[in-house]
């Protein structure tokens, strides 16, 4: 009897077919937003005297990696410390006062995904130091759940 059961279950599911659809996005159904840590950690200097900021304003103004990012997905870009503001690129090497607010910074992207194009990405660039606000371990499990990665580059 229990054979019967399951020759019958494994003919409904054949007969079924069943199939998973997975839609690939276009590079404007989404956005890359990056995050950029501004605090002033960040103007901590290496030995050959830049600055930790210096070094990521380096690399992302470079036109050549800004062009890759826009043909990757629609892209915005912010600084932040205590709070977080919007910036365009190239952008300017300027501190923002306070401490490395993740936390802040992420929750600010996650309600900017409710007014537009959904967060697809994030892009975290920081050196992980003086953190304050919310715990960046219960926002980043926020995003997990909305199905959104979060790429963290150190800068040390």
């Amino acid at each position: 009897m229990a054979a019967r059961i399951a020759s019958c279950i494994l003919l409904a599911v054949i007969i079924a077919n069943p199939s998973r659809v997975v839609k690939v996005p276009g590079t404007k159904d989404f956005k890359l937003v990056t995050l950029i840590d501004a605090s002033r950690s960040m103007l901590t200097k290496d030995d050959s005297g830049f600055s930790r900021l210096s070094k990521i304003a380096t690399i992302v103004n470079d036109k050549d990696i800004h062009d890759n990012l826009q043909n990757f997905a629609k892209t915005e870009t912010y600084l932040f410390a205590d709070g977080c503001v919007p910036t365009t690129l190239p952008f300017a090497v300027q501190p923002l006062p306070g401490d490395t607010n993740f936390g802040g910074a992420m929750t600010h992207v996650l309600r900017q995904d409710e007014l537009g194009v959904p967060v697809g990405a994030v892009l975290l660039l920081s050196d992980g130091r003086s953190n304050a606000g919310p715990s960046p371990q219960d926002v980043a499990k926020r995003f997990a759940h909305a199905g959104v990665p979060i790429t963290t580059v150190l800068a040390a």
